[in-house]
C-alpha cells in the first residue's frame, strides 16, 4: 500500500512540474514581418524558486532603427493551484538611456506579462481538457484580465491559443513539455528558433 501511495505522489509531482522544465530557448524577434532582433529566455531553479529570465534586444537592421533591450524576469513556483508567482522585473534601455524600471511583489493569483507563458503551459499539460483560460496581469502599472481559448491547429503538435480582444495569437508544443514556440499580435512575432533542455 505505501508503494502504490509512493508512486502516485511522485506521478502527481511529475505531472505539476513538467511544464516547468529548465531550458534555454532563443527566439526570433520580428516586426511586421521583417526580423529586427532576437529574445533570449531562461528558466532554472533554486530553492524550489523557478526564475524565467528574458532578454529581447534589437540586432542588425533593427537596431540601426532603435538600439532596444529589455530584461524581465519572473520568480515563481507552482503547486496543485497553478503558477504562483512571487516577483517580477523589468529594465527596458533605449537608445542607452532607461526608461523603465520597474520591481513589484506579486500575489494573489496575479501573473506577470512574463510568467503569463509558463501558466498558459502549465494549464495545457495538467488540464488537457480546458479551453478556456483567464487571468490577471499585473503589467507593473494596472492589472488587467486576459482571457484565452484554444483554437484549432493546422498542426497535431501544436497547441494553438488565443486572445480575441488583444489580437493575439499563441502555439505551444505538445512535444517539447507544452514549450512556448510562438507569439504573434497585430504587429510584432516571436519564434522559437532553437531550445536546449537541462538534462
Amino acid at each position: 500500500m505505501k508503494s502504490i501511495v509512493i508512486t502516485i505522489l511522485c506521478c502527481l509531482i511529475n505531472t505539476a512540474t513538467s511544464a516547468l522544465t529548465p531550458h534555454e530557448a532563443t527566439y526570433t524577434l520580428s516586426w511586421s514581418g521583417i526580423k529586427v532582433g532576437v529574445d533570449n529566455r531562461k528558466l532554472t531553479v533554486k530553492n524550489n524558486l523557478y526564475h524565467y529570465k528574458s532578454n529581447a534586444k534589437t540586432t542588425g537592421f533593427g537596431k540601426l532603427i532603435k538600439d532596444y533591450n529589455v530584461e524581465t524576469e519572473s520568480i515563481l513556483s507552482i503547486d496543485h493551484s497553478g503558477v504562483n508567482v512571487d516577483s517580477y522585473s523589468v529594465l527596458e534601455v533605449i537608445n542607452g538611456a532607461i526608461e523603465k524600471n520597474i520591481a513589484i511583489k506579486l500575489k494573489n493569483d496575479v501573473l506577470d506579462p512574463l510568467s503569463l507563458f509558463l501558466a498558459l503551459s502549465n494549464e495545457i499539460n495538467n488540464n488537457p481538457d480546458k479551453i478556456d483560460f483567464d487571468f490577471r496581469v499585473n503589467n507593473g502599472k494596472k492589472i488587467e484580465q486576459h482571457r484565452y481559448q484554444i483554437m484549432e491547429s493546422d498542426n497535431s503538435n501544436t497547441v494553438k491559443i488565443i486572445e480575441k480582444d488583444r489580437n493575439i495569437e499563441l502555439h505551444f508544443s505538445k512535444s517539447q513539455n507544452a514549450l512556448f514556440t510562438y507569439f504573434k499580435n497585430p504587429r510584432l512575432s516571436l519564434k522559437l528558433k532553437n531550445v536546449i533542455f537541462e538534462e
